[in-house]
């Protein structure tokens, strides 16, 4: 853990919020929790994209509920929680879609921020 570090946070892109490879992902939340310094905070970082290729995401409902489940960890954990930053990358050869380009995803962001 880089000591002089404000924020620190993970990043799990995967479907399923509770299996980020073998953890859920309050589980890797809690590790890092356990590692931070007096000053630090946890800083969220959801993916919202959809993918064929290295990261199966192809299911939006399940990304969407994911997005949901990430948005509620940092309402409930504030006090630790610095803020959520959303992962909506597209590559180009359209492998990785971003949200900007997927309506509902991008509808579900807009709503999460109200």
């Amino acid at each position: 853990m880089i000591e002089s570090a404000d924020h620190v946070g993970f990043d799990c892109y995967s479907e399923d919020f509770n299996n980020c490879g073998g953890y859920s992902q309050l589980e890797y939340a809690s590790w890092l929790y356990d590692s931070i310094l007096d000053h630090q905070k946890i800083f969220l970082i959801a993916g919202s994209f959809l993918s064929n290729g290295f990261f199966k995401m192809q299911d939006i409902d399940k990304i969407n509920l994911q997005l949901e489940q990430t948005f509620d960890l940092y309402n409930n954990y504030k006090n630790i929680a610095s803020g959520i930053g959303i992962f909506s990358w597209e590559s180009i050869d359209n492998s990785i879609i971003g949200a900007y380009n997927i309506p509902t995803l991008k509808n579900k962001i807009e709503e999460l921020l109200k």
